[in-house]
C-alpha cells in the first residue's frame, strides 16, 4: 500500500510505538515522512495523569514538582514494563510508556519533515530533546496553523439543530442572566470540574458542559454531583455537530481551561462564531487569538471566574473582529496550502 506514494504523512507523538512503526515500515520502502507531531511537554503531561489521580492537581503548578514526578516515575516504572507484559500492553503505545522519550527521540531524528502546531510547540521539542542539536529539529520544522472550517462556520444554517438543543438554550436563557459553556470530552485534563466550582450556585451563570462522558468515571461522578447540589450548573453530553455549532453560537462565553492545548479546535471555532473565549495559560495564545482570548490560570477557580467576567464585557466590534481575523488567518484551506508547501519542499531533497 506504501509503494503507491511519494510522502507518508503520519499524526501523533502521543501514540509513539504505531508512529515509529510506521515510520519504519515508509523508510523501508524509501518514502520521504512528514509528521505532525501534536506533541506536549512529556513531563506535564505524565506529572498531570499522576497529580489527576492522587487528587493533587493544584502541583501541577509547579515545574519542579512535574520535572520530579516524571523522573520517579520513569525510574520505578521501567523494569515493570520489562517484566510485566500485561502492564506494558496496556501502556506501552502511550506518553506513560517509561521509555517514551528515547522512541520519539528516534522518531524525530528519522522524519523528513515535523509539522508542529505552534512555535511554542517546536520550543517545547528542542528543550525536552536537548540531546538533538537544535538546528537539527529546527531545520526540519515548519509550523502548521490549526484552524476551522471557513466555509462551514460563514455558511451555518439553524434548520439543522435539533429541537432539543434549541430548547435547552431557550429554557437556560429565561432561568440564567448569562450561558457559559465548555464544548470537549469530561476529562481532568479539560478541567471542566474547576470551572463547575467557579459557578457554584451563582445563578446568574447558567454553565453548560457539552461533551462524551463515562458514567463509571470517577472524574465524571465529581461533576455529576456538584451539578445535583448545584441548580445552574447542566451536563448534557456529547452534540452533533450541527447542535455544537449552534450552543457555541449562543453561548455569552466559551471557556476551555484546560491544562494544555494547542490551542483548542473549540476555541478557534467559537470565536470565529463571534463568541468571547476564555483560554488557557497553557496553551500558545499569542500564535493563534492574539489579545482576543482572555486568558485564565486554569488552577485558580477565582481567576477562571475574574476572566469570564472579563470576557462579558467585550465589545460587539471586538468581537466582530476576533471573529474576521480567525476566519481569515486560521483555516483547514490555509493549514492545507502550507502542508502542501511542505511536502514539496522535501520531494526537492
Amino acid at each position: 500500500m506504501v509503494s503507491g506514494f511519494d510522502i507518508v504523512h503520519l499524526f501523533n507523538l502521543q501514540t509513539p510505538l504505531t508512529t515509529l512503526e510506521a515510520l519504519k515500515i515508509a523508510k523501508e520502502k524509501k518514502k520521504k515522512v512528514c509528521l505532525s507531531t501534536i506533541y506536549f511537554n512529556i513531563h506535564s503531561l505524565v506529572a498531570g495523569v499522576l497529580l489527576a489521580k492522587l487528587h493533587s492537581i493544584g502541583l501541577y503548578r509547579y515545574n519542579f514538582v512535574k520535572r520530579s514526578l516524571y523522573s520517579l516515575y520513569t525510574f520505578s516504572a521501567a523494569p515493570i514494563f520489562i517484566f510485566f507484559s500485561e502492564v506494558s500492553k496496556k501502556f506501552s503505545d502511550s506518553p506513560m510508556n517509561p521509555f517514551f522519550r528515547k522512541i520519539v527521540r528516534e522518531i524525530l531524528l528519522d522524519a523528513d519533515a515535523l509539522l508542529p502546531n505552534s512555535l511554542e510547540e517546536l520550543n517545547q521539542l528542542v528543550l525536552d530533546f536537548d540531546e538533538i542539536p537544535f538546528n537539527v529539529l529546527r531545520e526540519k520544522s515548519s509550523v502548521i496553523v490549526n484552524g476551522v472550517d471557513a466555509e462551514e462556520i460563514e455558511n451555518f444554517n439553524e434548520s439543522c439543530v435539533s429541537s432539543n438543543i434549541k430548547g435547552l438554550i431557550k429554557s437556560l436563557k429565561m432561568k440564567h442572566k448569562f450561558i457559559i459553556g465548555e464544548v470537549g470530552r469530561l476529562e481532568e485534563i479539560k478541567n471542566q470540574l474547576l470551572l463547575a466550582k467557579a459557578f457554584y450556585r451563582k445563578n446568574d451563570y447558567g454553565i453548560i458542559l457539552a461533551g462524551l462522558y463515562r458514567k463509571d468515571d470517577s472524574y465524571y461522578k465529581q461533576i455529576e454531583k456538584i451539578s445535583e447540589e448545584s441548580k445552574n450548573i447542566h451536563v448534557i453530553g456529547p452534540l452533533s455537530r450541527c447542535d455544537t455549532l449552534y450552543l457555541m453560537k449562543n453561548l455569552n462565553v466559551h471557556v476551555l481551561p484546560s491544562l494544555r492545548e494547542t490551542p483548542g479546535l473549540v476555541t478557534l471555532e467559537a470565536a470565529s462564531l463571534g463568541t468571547p473565549v476564555v483560554s488557557t495559560l497553557f496553551s500558545p495564545n499569542n500564535e493563534y487569538l492574539n489579545n482576543y482570548a482572555f486568558i485564565s490560570n486554569p488552577l485558580d477557580l477565582k481567576d477562571i471566574k475574574e476572566k469570564v467576567e472579563l470576557a462579558l464585557q467585550m465589545p460587539e466590534y471586538a468581537r466582530t473582529e476576533m471573529r474576521n481575523y480567525v476566519l481569515k488567518n486560521f483555516t483547514w484551506e490555509r493549514a492545507a496550502a502550507q502542508t502542501a508547501e511542505v511536502y514539496r519542499k522535501i520531494l526537492r531533497t
